[in-house]
């Protein structure tokens, strides 16, 4: 049995090529969970926020249902500003 700890989500900054060579960067959320059995730490994609790491009550809403969390875990989530509607 492989059990996986949750320890940490937070907000990461990405950046993809695209075909014309720009550059386009974006804000996800990563979940940090401690694999015991290969005894490591594993980095796993939660959800895309956006271009910005500010999201509106409206948007963090659309990404707890997406993600399957609660907007109480997302509001611990490191490096995500939540503002009011």
């Amino acid at each position: 049995m492989n059990i996986c700890y949750i320890v940490h989500m937070y907000v990461v900054k990405t950046s993809r090529k695209r075909a014309d060579g720009s550059h386009w960067e974006y804000y996800v959320i990563r979940n940090s969970e401690w694999d015991g059995k290969a005894k490591k730490q594993i980095h796993r994609y939660v959800g895309y926020v956006g271009t910005t790491d500010k999201v509106t009550l409206k948007r963090a809403r659309e990404i707890c249902k997406n993600a399957g969390l609660t907007l109480k875990d997302l509001r611990k989530v490191s490096g995500l500003v939540i503002i009011e509607d």
